[in-house]
């Protein structure tokens, strides 16, 4: 189900109001469901997620002329893949093979490190190719969440600098332990900032 339009729920909401009002209640117990499960899984950090976290209004709470907008939006929710666990399961994995099949080295462990690189790269509307951000991302992995955050307001510089960063990353690697201990101002220093 891909979700009913405005004007199809509007001739719906004319012919018969009280089948679509409990309609409207069952989807969005469903929904609710699904935003809960997602908010419980890795995929609370999705746009999904968060553009969708308070969950969808209860009947009560909706103007009757605001009531088809409400329902399509519903039924578009609960229509989209994207709009459950098992459907971000699957567009996760088919972005991961589609990657791999490209030879760029996309897997679990740097997939949400790749998609907030990317989705930085689209808010500041710089162009960049998705072998650098998979590459900047797999440099990050050992970064804490924090750090992360200090390279995603810096992207410019880490992607413009991605051979700097590589160097630098290599550098600090134990070669007892093989894990990199970042200081994030040695770390800028090492790559000349």
């Amino acid at each position: 189900m891909a979700g009913i339009p405005v004007d199809v729920a509007k001739k719906m909401q004319r012919e018969n109001l009280s089948e679509m009002r409990k309609d409207y209640t069952r989807m969005r117990d469903m929904v609710q469901k699904r935003i809960k499960r997602m908010g419980e899984s890795e995929f609370a950090r999705t746009k999904t997620y968060q553009e969708h976290a308070e969950g969808f209004p209860k009947l009560k709470n909706i103007k009757p002329e605001n009531f088809a907008k409400a329902y399509s939006e519903l039924s578009k929710f609960l229509g989209a893949k994207r709009g459950s666990v098992t459907g971000q399961k699957e567009i996760k994995q088919k972005t991961i093979n589609t990657w791999n099949k490209e030879g760029i080295p996309l897997n679990n462990e740097n997939y949400f490190r790749v998609i907030d690189i990317l989705e930085e790269m689209r808010r500041r509307k710089v162009v960049y190719g998705s072998d650098s951000a998979t590459e900047l991302a797999n440099l990050t992995l050992e970064l804490s969440d924090e750090q992360f955050d200090k390279v995603l307001d810096n992207l410019g510089l880490y992607i413009t600098n991605l051979e700097d960063v590589r160097n630098a990353m290599v550098e600090m690697k134990d070669p007892q332990t093989g894990y990199t201990e970042v200081n994030m101002s040695e770390f800028t220093s090492k790559i000349g900032w």
